[in-house]
């Protein structure tokens, strides 16, 4: 599947495109790098919170809890399997988790969701498979889920809290489009006013990170080839903002330089599942202690998978 073939296929890319075109007319180069980053995250984050309190609003609560509400391997599993067929960046994944709490999803599915949604969907796949064939996709989407599933069902052990956030005091089924789709506005812009200011600071700190750390295709290149090869990926891609659907011009170059089978799959799953973006919202969302465990999981997770996969496929 070539880059447009996934472009074609994926409105995020057409998003992409249109912010891009508004904001260069914006003079100065940093303050359009900021504007288009900063829109970019607030139209997705509002769309899907959007999209998924309408659903809940529109179904009944019962069809919702069938599907997300279970607990243990079910309820993980669940999670998982439903990241995996949402899209998001990592970006907007935190807002989309909150809304699934609040729409009566298990903390175990809510978590599972958290890792898969952004670093297991269909794009993070079709880049995989792009460069390392159906071995490499199929090694990618076993290893991804299998981690999503582990992160819903230790996600009490990562104290993850279920929210800290208010989204809607009305969780009932709304009678009525009209109803639904008040509920579902007033939901949408309680979540959205809740991380604007952590949203700000996370675009701010992803640009200043870009700009201070050396090239990533270099530093990649130069190292991903030792056995620790898949530490630097993980270290380097957690922060860094690329969504998968952008993979196949960010990560897919990097890969085909000759990295190593392992540390490619550090390197697209570490970019797509976290970044600093996601790190600043995260707290507000599940809790600061929380956020530390968990890119500490997504770290010693992407790394040791790495350096396995090394060993193993050498």
């Amino acid at each position: 599947m070539s880059y447009l073939q996934i472009s074609m296929q994926n409105p995020i890319i057409l998003i992409q495109d249109f912010i891009e075109t508004v904001t260069s007319y914006i003079p100065n180069p940093n303050v359009a790098e900021f504007a288009t980053s900063f829109l970019e995250i607030l139209i997705l984050l509002t769309l899907v919170t959007f999209t998924l309190n309408l659903i809940k609003q529109v179904l009944h609560q019962k069809h919702f809890d069938a599907v997300l509400g279970a607990t243990g391997f079910k309820g993980a599993f669940s999670g998982a399997i439903v990241g995996m067929l949402t899209p998001v960046c990592s970006c907007s994944v935190s807002g989309l988790y909150a809304g699934l709490i609040s729409s009566g999803a298990s903390r175990v599915a809510a978590t599972a969701f958290l890792f898969a949604a952004p670093a297991v969907n269909e794009f993070a796949i079709a880049a995989m498979f792009t460069v390392a064939g159906i071995k490499g996709a199929l090694i990618y989407a076993i290893t991804g889920l299998t981690a999503a599933v582990l992160t819903g069902l230790f996600s009490e052990k990562l104290g993850i809290k279920t929210t800290n956030l208010k989204i809607s005091e009305d969780h009932h089924h709304s009678h009525g489009f009209l109803n639904a789709l008040k509920t579902t506005l007033s939901a949408t812009k309680a979540l959205i006013l809740n991380l604007l200011p952590a949203l700000a600071i996370g675009v701010l700190a992803s640009i200043i990170i870009k700009k201070l750390l050396p090239s990533l295709e270099t530093l990649i290149s130069n190292l991903g080839s030792t056995w620790y090869g898949p530490v630097i990926a993980t270290i380097v891609g957690l922060p860094m903002h690329v969504e998968a659907a952008s993979a196949a011009s960010v990560i897919i170059p990097i890969i085909k330089a000759g990295l190593p089978l392992g540390t490619g799959v550090s390197l697209l799953m570490a970019t797509t599942i976290s970044s600093v973006s996601e790190m600043t919202i995260l707290p507000k969302v599940i809790g600061r202690t929380a956020t530390i465990r968990l890119i500490t999981w997504y770290f010693v997770y992407c790394s040791l998978l790495g350096i396995f996969l090394n060993q193993i496929f050498r």
